[in-house]
Order: structure tokens, then C-alpha cells, then sequence
């Protein structure tokens, strides 16, 4: 039985299973002995490694590496709590349980599974005696480097909430990408693959720099996803229908529903810290899965430079929250179907475990990834090839997104997205000259919008320096398919990613309505390590240059360098920080931003306590009148006020509801500012007539409540 190695550790299976069993005990009692910190830290570990890496075992994955175990062990962690979770919601209301998510039963039943499991591994299993090896100073040293990083970008997070000094995250951007080249020119010095790791502690602690940056939710579709969260942790249950069709698409969502009831019950926190801190963590082993993936493809050095720009276009995140969970079972599958060390039965398990957690995640993410399988068996039948994307895969996959969106959720998904394929069908008639009907964010990118300052103007040349790259190493590519027919799986990868790119720009209203930035990053999870081939091929190229091949490849690697950290310290807002012009990074530059730009990301604890106030002392019927910020953002995830009560404010708002409420808050009562209404921005004052005749049932220094009593 093959060995379980960490950094140089060997544990045998037995010794692995006991540790398990060690660390179950533990976390049981620290819950029922209420031991605060050993509760939380026992509890991400069990939840997030313990089923995964029990599963891995018993499917006996024997040619994995240990990184390449790990990176199995997240995904399927995350498919055994949500589907465990879901068959507990299900059946249990059956026997009349009316709360199957409580601890109680989370932990007895997890328990009871994970011993099963251990057991059955144990009797099956033979064991070999643990050896161990050492790390070298080297090692040693760069870990604690690493290690720094995170603890350096908490405490200078902490440190501007404190006292908006920021010297200590500028410290944190620079240090970045000094230890990124550090440790891609030592790399053969290591004992052990130091990328993976060095990925995702960097991404972890960028991570933080953003999700701490308040005590509270941050982000826009964020709070939608809070208020699935907390409906669904507070009552122990998850109802798919419950809430308004506003939101009932991430409602649908296990990834942000029983996921998160999952991690807050058992580990004991409140929930705004499942958001702040344990999903950030769970995202970071994105970077670490993805570059297992760019290894199937590439060398070494092109799957960490390629994983680099992927982080570099992810500072805040993947996208929504629950899209932070799909984007693991996104790359998993890719990994899956292109690695050759896994069986075709094991592939096939592997398949619909990952595929089943990615449908269940988030929608968008499936109909992509839906898509990518199509033209790949598509492409691969038209050749005539027998590639790993086989006609059973799409036919799965395609039965188990419909069964999900059409069924289980009541079409919620799929109305959305007829209605989004209709509205391109029309636009195509109406909109397609018409630039602006690809969205802001295309515009800017071929230039129809003008950057403010000319360090905006260097920031772009930099993205379309690494656009250069990466379509020199498709073509770079394209050209070695076609002279030697190798890589033919990648190379129709590739194609396909590149068409999606494609199609964001030629189909109008496309990015808008599925964000030209999900598409760029979804992409890039196959298209980030051409940027080094295309530098291996403009190296290769300069026929005046005479180099050895590790002068070649010294060069490549120089030259990816110089276009990758530059890009990196624009993106962080670092340059625009040090210079003093206008930066859109909040979390660095919040405190000489305009008071509307901050608006839209950061709550302050005010505002919270009037949403509960409002929550708690009003009618469930009574109708609530605000801006589209405060309805979106505060009142949906601290008020937890269901969309239908909610109408929007206006300066046009003459008449209200009897026994309606009015809601401002902080950028309202301080700034005069109101967001939303028949106009993008507007001044409060132009309410003031009708808040003259209102009664002010709450108010504190930040937030108000008129009630219209008439």
C-alpha cells in the first residue's frame, strides 16, 4: 500500500486512519465542551480534508502524486458535505425532523460515515511502517517566508481599518512578486514541489487583504448569497422555494446554502466569518488545483507563471461566492478528464461526483462548462478522434444539469438563461454595430474608453502585453499541432476557449448579462500558460541572439517576469497608490475614494442594526422604501427582508403605502447621496418634502427610519 506523504512525511494508511479518528474525537468534544478556537480550527480541517481523503483511499488512486491526492481530497470533501447535507434535508423532514441541519445531527452523522469508511479501509487495507525525511534549511526558510505573508497581509488589513494607513499592504504587494521570482529562480533547489504551496498561501493571503477589509459581507452579489445562507442556518433547513425570484437562483444553490450552514454549525462561528474567512481559505486551493492541471500540458515553470496571472485577474475573489466553490469543481473535471493516470471507471466516478458538485454550485459556471464539452466532442467527432470527452460525459452531464435547474429547483436557472439566449437573439438584429452592447468592460479593453490618468494608460499596455503573450503561444500551438498532430486534447481546449472568448465580443449583451470578467477568468483556467510559451517563442525567435537553452529559457522566463509583476502591482492598485491617482482597489486606496464608489462593497455596523431594527419591530407585510444599494447590500443580508416587500426610492417618490417604512443609510444620511430610481444618482434633498411629513421611528448616527402612518 502506497505510503501518504506531506513535505516529506510518510504516513502509513493505518497511522492516517488513526489520525483521522484522532482528530474526530477531538472535534466532538471541543463542540460539547464548547473549547472556542480548537472547535474552529479541528473543524475546517475535519470538514474540508477528512471525507476527501478517506474517499481518495478507497477509490485507490495509487499513481497520484501527494498534491495531486489533495487537490482531489478538497473537491470531494466539498461533495460529501453537500450531498450528505442534501440527503439529510430531504429525508429527514419525512420522519418529521423538522431541523436536519442541526449540529447534532451534522456531527453524529458525519461521525458515523467517516468511522464507517476508516473501518472498512482498515480491515481492506494492508499497511506499511512510516518513514520520515527532513527538510533542508532552504525549505525550512522559504516556508516561513510563506508562512509571513499571510500574517503580514491580516495585520495590514487590521492596521488600515484602525488607522487607513495602508504602509503595511504596500509592504505586502511588493513582497509579492519578489517572493513569486525568488522562488521560480530556486526551484530546483527544493526537496519538494514548492509551486502549489507558494500559490496558495499567496492567494490566501490576497484574499484576506479584501474579506476583512470590513467586519462585514463585502462585495455585491454577495449579500443575496448571505441572505440564502442565514434563511437556511436559521431555520436548520434548506427550502429551495422559500425566497422571492428576485434571488430564488442562488437560493438554489447548495454552495451557499447547506455548504455554508455546514461549516458555521459545526464549527461554531458566526456567519459572516463562513464568508470572510472560511470561503477565502477554501478558494485559495483553487491556484493549487489549477496548476496540477497546467502540469498535464506544460512544464513546470508555465504552469506557475500561468497560475500567477489567473490570481493576478482574482484579487477579490472568483466572482460570486458560490462561484468560488464551482470554480474548484470546474478545474477538478478538467484535471479528471485529461490526466492519464486515472482508470476509465474511476474516471467515470470521478466524473459525475465532480460534475454533480459543479451543477449544484453555480449555474452559470455549468452552462459554460456545458458548453466547452459540446464543441470538444463536437470538434473531436468531426475529426474523427477518440478523445477523453466522450458522448457519455456530455449526455451526464447534460441529465444531470436538467434534472437540477428543471426539477429540483423548479426551472428558477434555466428560465434565466432562455431569457438571456432570447435577448442576444433580438440584439443581434438591433445591437450588433453598436459597441456599447457588449458592456464597459470590452469597451475598455479595445480602448473606446479612455483611462483617466496616463498610469492607467501603462496599466493597459501591460493586460495587452499578456493578451500578446498568450495569443503568441496559441499560435505557437496552432502551429506545432499542425506540423507534428501532438497535443491534439489541449489544442481543442484551447480552440474552444478562445471561441468563447470570441463570442463575448461578436454575440452583443453576451458578457453583459454573464460579466465579460467570468468569462476572461474561465478562460484563462486553460489559456493562463501560453503567456510562457508565447515568451518561449519570442525568445526563440530573435535568430540574432545565439542562446544556449537555459539561456533560452532564463530569457522566457525574464521576459514573462517583466510584463507579469508590473501587470500585478497595477492590478493590486499598488502604483496608483504610491503615485496618488485615482485607484479602484478598495481595500488599499478606501479612504480618499469617493464615498458612492465605497458605497456599493463596504457596511458599516450602523447600518446593520437598523436593517435588524427594521427586521425585528415591523410587519411582515409592510412595504419598505430605499435605494437600490441599501436594498441589495444591507437589508438583504443583515435585515434578511424578503425582496417582495421592497420598492425602490426615486426622486420622483411622491405617495407611499400606508404603514410603509423608509430606510437610509450612511451614504444617504451623511452624503445626501441616493443610488438607484429613474436616474443612476441622485441628491436626498430632493426627497426632503416627503420625509417632512414621515415619523422617524429609528435613528442612529449613520442610519434613519421614517414610518408613514397616513
Amino acid at each position: 500500500m502506497k505510503r501518504f506523504e506531506v513535505f516529506g512525511l510518510h504516513f502509513g494508511l493505518k497511522s492516517l486512519l488513526a489520525t483521522i479518528m484522532f482528530l474526530q474525537f477531538t472535534l466532538v468534544f471541543s463542540i460539547y465542551c464548547h473549547i472556542s478556537i480548537l472547535r474552529q480550527v479541528l473543524g475546517f480541517i475535519y470538514l474540508t480534508l477528512a471525507p476527501g481523503i478517506v474517499i481518495t483511499k478507497l477509490l485507490k488512486l495509487e499513481k497520484f502524486n501527494i498534491a495531486e491526492v489533495f487537490s482531489l481530497c478538497i473537491g470531494l470533501s466539498q461533495t460529501f458535505l453537500m450531498f450528505t447535507g442534501l440527503l439529510l434535508n430531504e429525508l429527514l423532514p419525512l420522519i418529521r425532523f423538522t431541523n436536519p441541519l442541526s449540529t447534532d445531527v451534522l456531527i453524529t452523522t458525519f461521525s458515523l460515515i467517516i468511522t464507517l469508511l476508516c473501518a472498512l479501509l482498515y480491515f481492506k487495507s494492508n499497511d506499511v511502517k512510516s518513514t520520515s525525511a527532513h527538510l533542508v534549511l532552504l525549505d525550512k526558510l522559504v516556508l516561513i517566508v510563506l508562512i509571513c505573508l499571510p500574517i503580514l497581509s491580516v495585520f495590514g488589513t487590521l492596521l488600515m481599518n484602525a488607522n487607513t494607513d495602508n504602509s503595511l499592504l504596500l509592504l505586502f504587494f511588493m513582497l509579492v512578486p519578489l517572493v513569486i521570482s525568488t522562488v521560480l529562480i530556486l526551484c530546483k533547489k527544493f526537496t519538494f514541489d514548492i509551486f502549489p504551496l507558494a500559490l496558495l498561501i499567496i492567494y490566501a493571503a490576497i484574499l484576506f487583504v479584501t474579506w476583512l477589509t470590513t467586519n462585514y459581507i463585502y462585495g455585491y452579489d454577495s449579500h443575496s448569497e448571505f441572505y440564502s445562507f442565514r434563511i437556511t442556518e436559521k431555520a436548520s433547513l434548506w427550502n429551495p422555494t422559500e425566497s422571492s425570484l428576485e434571488i430564488e437562483k442562488g437560493n438554489a444553490m447548495l454552495s451557499v446554502t447547506i455548504l455554508p450552514a455546514i461549516y458555521a454549525k459545526v464549527m461554531g462561528i458566526d456567519a459572516a466569518w463562513v464568508f470572510k474567512v472560511v470561503y477565502p481559505l477554501l478558494a485559495a486551493f483553487v491556484p493549487f488545483i489549477l496548476y496540477q492541471f497546467f502540469l498535464l500540458h506544460t512544464k513546470r515553470e508555465a504552469a506557475f507563471l500561468g497560475v500567477f496571472l489567473f490570481i493576478t485577474h482574482s484579487l477579490e475573489g472568483l466572482g460570486s461566492i458560490k462561484e468560488w466553490i464551482a470554480t474548484i469543481f470546474y478545474v477538478l473535471l478538467l484535471f479528471i478528464i485529461f490526466s492519464d493516470k486515472i482508470p476509465s471507471s474511476k474516471r467515470k466516478m470521478l466524473f459525475i461526483l465532480f460534475a454533480g458538485g459543479l451543477v449544484v454550485s453555480h449555474y452559470s459556471k455549468s452552462y459554460i462548462f456545458m458548453f466547452i464539452l459540446i464543441f470538444i466532442w463536437v470538434i473531436s467527432f468531426a475529426m474523427k478522434k477518440n478523445l477523453r470527452v466522450t458522448l457519455d460525459m456530455v449526455l451526464l452531464f447534460l441529465s444531470m444539469a436538467f434534472v437540477w435547474y428543471i426539477f429540483m429547483i423548479h426551472g428558477a436557472t434555466f428560465e434565466a438563461l432562455l431569457s438571456t439566449a432570447n435577448n442576444i437573439y433580438k440584439s443581434l438584429t438591433t445591437e450588433f454595430f453598436n459597441p456599447e452592447s457588449r458592456g464597459p468592460t470590452i469597451m475598455t479593453a479595445i480602448g473606446l474608453i479612455s483611462p483617466p490618468t496616463y498610469l492607467h494608460i501603462i496599466s493597459r499596455v501591460f493586460f495587452y502585453l499578456t493578451v500578446l503573450l498568450i495569443l503568441t503561444g496559441f499560435i505557437s500551438i496552432t502551429i506545432k499541432f499542425w506540423k507534428e498532430r501532438s497535443n491534439l486534447e489541449y489544442f481543442i481546449l484551447a480552440c474552444v476557449n478562445m471561441g468563447l472568448l470570441a463570442m463575448t465580443i461578436i454575440l452583443p449583451n453576451l458578457a453583459e448579462s454573464y460579466r465579460m470578467v467570468r468569462f476572461y477568468r474561465t478562460a484563462l483556467i486553460v489559456l493562463a500558460p501560453l503567456c510562457f510559451l508565447g515568451s518561449e517563442e519570442i525568445v526563440a525567435n530573435l535568430h540574432k541572439l545565439r542562446f544556449t537553452p537555459f539561456q533560452r529559457k532564463f530569457s522566457a522566463l525574464f521576459l514573462t517576469l517583466v510584463v507579469l509583476v508590473p501587470f500585478f502591482l497595477f492590478q493590486t492598485g499598488f502604483v496608483y497608490e504610491v503615485a496618488k491617482v485615482e485607484c479602484w482597489f478598495i481595500p488599499l486606496s478606501r479612504y480618499r475614494m469617493s464615498s458612492a464608489d465605497v458605497s456599493w462593497a463596504i457596511l458599516y455596523g450602523t447600518e446593520t442594526y437598523g436593517a435588524k431594527w427594521l427586521s425585528e419591530y415591523t410587519n411582515m407585510g409592510s412595504a419598505i422604501y430605499s435605494d437600490q444599494v441599501a436594498r441589495d447590500h444591507v437589508l438583504t443580508s443583515y435585515g434578511l427582508i424578503d425582496y417582495g416587500r421592497f420598492h425602490m426610492l426615486a426622486n420622483t417618490t411622491s405617495n407611499l403605502e400606508t404603514g410603509s417604512f423608509i430606510y437610509l443609510r450612511r451614504l444617504n444620511t451623511h452624503y445626501r447621496i441616493m443610488i438607484g430610481g429613474n436616474i443612476p444618482q441622485w441628491n436626498l434633498t430632493d426627497l426632503q418634502p416627503l420625509l417632512d411629513i414621515q415619523n422617524v421611528v429609528y435613528s442612529n448616527e449613520d442610519c434613519s427610519i421614517y414610518a408613514n402612518h397616513n
